[in-house]
């Protein structure tokens, strides 16, 4: 176990899963015990599979995860209307987005923002990111509007996975 027991439950109570990991480690000990462990084996083995399965929030993991998802958007959407970003755009954005959110407003969110500022080569991505780093409520308000304008666009397109998908990410830029 890389985590106490009490660090563990109070990390679990503060995230709001400390009845759904208990009500696992519960039916995790039952059947230890039905195997003919012993109480205290089958504690201990119950909190290391509760731990394995309620693990603790790893901002690098999510991070890269969203890093690596940048070049990959949903669909591709090559129509682009005039003084419209490109869906490639804006998926890339956002993804970064949800890697700078991984941790919170630290050091590291703003320098990975600005290595994926670097990276990109699209001028539009660039001028977002740089909104980022300056102000996030600009910057939520500029993709906001324009990702709800793509949203509308691919919905009269019928392209309703992309606008799904795209919706979860408009309803977490309310959130910065």
């Amino acid at each position: 176990m890389n985590e106490s027991k009490i660090v563990a439950t109070k990390r679990l109570q503060s995230e709001g899963l400390w009845n759904e990991a208990s009500l696992y480690r519960e039916e995790v000990r039952e059947h230890l015990r039905g195997e003919g462990m012993t109480r205290k084996e089958a504690n201990k083995g119950a909190w290391e599979k509760m731990l394995e399965a309620y693990p603790p929030f790893d901002a690098d993991d999510e991070a890269a995860h969203w890093l690596s998802a940048c070049d990959f958007p949903p669909a591709d959407v090559s129509t682009v209307e005039p003084g419209e970003p490109s869906l490639a755009d804006l998926w890339y954005v956002l993804c970064v987005l949800s890697a700078y959110r991984a941790y919170e407003t630290s050091s590291e969110g703003l320098q990975l923002v600005a290595y994926a500022h670097q990276k990109s080569s699209s001028a539009q991505v660039r001028s977002w990111l740089s909104l980022l780093i300056a102000s996030a409520e600009l910057f939520c308000g500029e993709v906001g509007e324009a990702l709800s304008a793509k949203i509308a666009r691919l919905e009269m397109e019928d392209q309703q996975a992309v606008v799904t998908e795209l919706r979860t990410h408009e309803q977490g830029l309310a959130g910065v």
